[in-house]
């Protein structure tokens, strides 16, 4: 390899952090909805989980957020005293808790879809003005990207 192809390749790893560091620190970043309460995104993505699958158990929504029930159950816990989500038996069986939003939590729903919405409306206005390809390619690194992380999160593991 060239060595300005190895230097335009570091160049890109750099730019690729900061990328990463930037998205990471908006991560933390607490957000209002204008519900007179900052939210951390953890909290925003389980308001969102809930309010994509109305009435879903503990058991399903860690499934479907990717974490265990104990985290699930305490996330729930801290968003049902800010009153943003409802605890409730299931229509269904009797032994089960369903979970679904509150007036104040549907709120936060929606603010959620409409940052999503608009986030989604930029990167189309960005990917539009460049050549055709350009999102297929884009797909394909992010893949090759993804089994990067998982070998690497796999390598961490067994160290």
């Amino acid at each position: 390899m060239e060595k300005k192809d190895q230097t335009s390749i570091e160049e890109l790893c750099e730019l690729f952090v900061h990328v990463v560091n930037q998205y990471n620190a908006l991560d933390k970043m607490p957000y209002s909805y204008g519900i007179g309460q900052k939210l951390h995104l953890s909290e925003v993505h389980t308001i969102d989980a809930i309010g994509k699958h109305d009435n879903i158990n503990i058991t399903k929504l860690a499934q479907y957020l990717n974490v265990t029930k104990g985290a699930v159950s305490q996330m729930v816990r801290k968003l049902v005293n800010k009153n943003l989500v409802i605890k409730s038996i299931s229509p269904e069986t009797e032994n089960e808790v369903v979970l679904s939003l509150t007036e104040l939590g549907k709120q936060v729903y929606e603010g959620h879809q409409r940052f999503h919405k608009n986030l989604n409306k930029k990167i189309a206005s960005l990917l539009a003005q460049q050549p055709p390809g350009t999102i297929d390619i884009l797909a394909t690194l992010s893949k090759e990207l993804q089994k990067i992380w998982k070998e690497i999160e796999f390598e961490k593991n067994e160290s």
